[in-house]
């Protein structure tokens, strides 16, 4: 009689651990399903999740870099056109002045 009572208390254990892992198990299975909700986005988001957004954010930065470039040109051409136009105001001025 001893050894059915061990047992069935045993038996009380290992379900009672089977039911605390299939907890768990749900709780992991939820985790994972959110996480991959939010890494690649779901009918809600219109499947546009955290990579949708960093691809969103490489192409602004792309065309950030683009215009500072092209500005940058714009930016030299105009400084080296005032440097040329105030040396000229500066050379008619003491022209003017110095005779």
């Amino acid at each position: 009689m001893d050894n059915i009572t061990e047992i069935k208390g045993e038996i009380g254990r290992i379900r009672n651990h089977m039911d605390i892992d299939k907890i768990e198990r749900i709780q992991m299975m939820k985790m994972l399903s959110e996480i991959s909700s939010a890494i690649k986005g779901n009918e809600m988001t219109n499947h546009k999740g955290i990579v949708h957004d960093l691809h969103d954010l490489k192409s602004q930065i792309q065309t950030q870099h683009d215009n500072q470039t092209k500005y940058e040109v714009y930016f030299k051409f105009f400084g080296a056109a005032l440097i040329i136009f105030f040396s000229g105001l500066v050379t008619a001025l003491f022209k003017i002045f110095v005779k």
